[in-house]
């Protein structure tokens, strides 16, 4: 099992007695079922998988197949948010003036870095969004 990469489960089952998350938790048992091919889990904890090319989910004891190419997007972006604005600005810049300078691992991080940004920025709208909503519910 050496040089598994992992990231987390994408999958959630929810908790309470609400109708709301039965219907939820029936919805994500039939598209596990229905969309993903079962096989042999390797590794006994939930997570998302990544070994020689395969790929692969672990959840509640099972393990599903997956496309080894979302891993390594997911992956990428979340290696290039490990970069300073700073770094990407400056990127940037060589690219407005003129893109050949750049080299192609470059030009793919400018590429994942604006994703990265995207999924922050839509991460903390999603944030507003859900304190504004318990506001007008009068919660905190």
């Amino acid at each position: 099992m050496s040089n598994i990469k992992k990231l987390n489960c994408p999958f959630k089952r929810y908790e309470g007695d609400h109708e709301w998350f039965q219907q939820k938790n029936e919805k994500l048992t039939h598209e596990l079922k229905a969309y993903y091919k079962e096989i042999t889990p390797l590794v006994g904890r939930d997570g998302w998988y990544y070994q020689g090319g395969k790929c692969w989910y672990e959840f509640e004891g099972k393990a599903y197949s997956a496309r080894a190419k979302d891993f390594i997007y997911s992956m990428k972006i979340l290696d290039s948010g490990e970069h300073s604005i700073a770094e990407y600005n400056a990127l940037k810049q060589l690219d407005r003036l003129n893109s050949r300078l750049l080299t192609k691992d470059q030009q793919e991080f400018l590429f994942y870095y604006n994703q990265h940004l995207y999924f922050k920025k839509m991460k903390a709208k999603t944030l507003v969004n859900i304190k504004n909503m318990k506001s007008r519910l009068g919660s905190k």
